[in-house]
């Protein structure tokens, strides 16, 4: 997910509680920051006090980038000045809101996390939908929190079916994230201890680029 002559806007987006919008944000940003990129943090949920700024301010893992927390609808113009020159993560509430839909509008890409349950899939897939109708961005549904088991590619197949866009890139259940929560770091700057965790992030991010 390389910056050009602007950066890009990239929203993480579900109303599904615990699918772990704030942990890819995060994780994310520390392989872009570890890369070089610029970035900024928008942390538009409301309820931000368990969420992004809670891990930014953990630690001084994240410090490289810039976080911005705006719940409202100006998010969205705020993410449009700061990817002028960085690359933008915004993270939503869990519901539709006003806030929410100006968010998709700016939006370049769209990441939906979902876990590999049944439930996740059909709220994943509602999701979708609705981003859909408020976005031209590339939306698509990435699997978090998957285990060594058939479930993953099951849940898969049922979002393929019903059309919706899964990237191949999937994140495990590992305690790295839990640990990179504690501490406001990411697995890219974890070392050894998450290289599992840290190649699983470098693999989303190569592939959202190509979004």
């Amino acid at each position: 997910m390389a910056a050009t002559k602007r950066g890009r806007i990239l929203a993480l987006v579900t109303t599904k509680g615990g699918a772990g919008k704030s942990t890819l944000a995060a994780s994310i940003a520390g392989e872009l920051l570890k890369r070089g990129e610029r970035v900024t943090l928008v942390d538009a949920d409301p309820q931000s006090a368990g969420g992004l700024s809670q891990w930014y301010r953990a630690g001084e893992g994240l410090a490289a980038a810039a976080l911005l927390i705006e719940p409202t609808e100006r998010a969205a113009t705020v993410a449009r000045e700061a990817s002028a020159s960085s690359i933008v993560i915004v993270d939503v509430g869990g519901a539709f809101t006003k806030t929410t839909v100006a968010v998709l509008a700016a939006a370049d890409v769209v990441l939906v996390p979902a876990r590999p349950s049944a439930l996740d899939a059909t709220r994943a897939a509602e999701v979708v939908q609705a981003t859909r109708d408020a976005t031209r961005a590339a939306v698509a549904v990435v699997l978090n929190g998957c285990t060594r088991s058939g479930l993953p590619a099951h849940i898969r197949g049922e979002l393929k079916a019903a059309g919706v866009k899964v990237l191949k890139a999937e994140v495990g259940s590992r305690v790295a994230f839990q640990t990179a929560m504690l501490y406001g770091t990411a697995p890219a700057f974890m070392g050894s201890v998450a290289g599992k965790a840290a190649a699983e992030i470098e693999a989303l991010v190569n592939e959202i680029g190509r979004l």
